[in-house]
């Protein structure tokens, strides 16, 4: 929510929004599947840790169940996937949108960097949380 905010009053410094650099047409596909690649890794990385740490509780004590403590990091992690899979759904959407003449405005403008940053935001703290956790004790 916080992030969100913090796009919108950024985003007031903007008349106008396009995904055509200088008005050249087609010039942010090259753009879009560099968005979308990193994307791609940044779940994969999420969604990987997410399964070997819960498919490797199957070999430790407790049950086959993780500690409490490794809920919260993990949370952040499925968030990041969440809002990096929201973030390509979006970003397509749009882009689609704007190819057929809709106009692409600020409230879509702010909820794409809000769902990219946010998918970014939450894969660093996740995984700085995760280390700390794991490696505490």
């Amino acid at each position: 929510m916080f992030l969100g905010f913090v796009v919108y009053k950024i985003s007031l410094r903007y008349p106008a929004f396009t995904f055509e650099p200088q008005g050249r047409v087609g010039a942010f596909e090259p753009h879009l599947a560099r968005y979308l690649r990193l994307a791609e890794f940044v779940i994969g990385l999420a969604s990987g840790s997410l399964v070997l740490l819960v498919g490797s509780s199957v070999f430790k004590g407790n049950g086959g169940y993780l500690p409490w403590y490794y809920a919260s990091p993990l949370l952040l992690l499925g968030a990041c996937i969440l809002f990096g899979v929201t973030f390509m759904i979006w970003i397509q959407f749009w882009y689609e949108q704007f190819q057929h003449g809709v106009t692409y405005n600020r409230w879509a403008y702010c909820i794409l960097r809000t769902l990219g940053f946010g998918s970014a935001l939450y894969f660093c703290v996740g995984y700085i949380w995760l280390v700390v956790v794991v490696t505490r004790g």
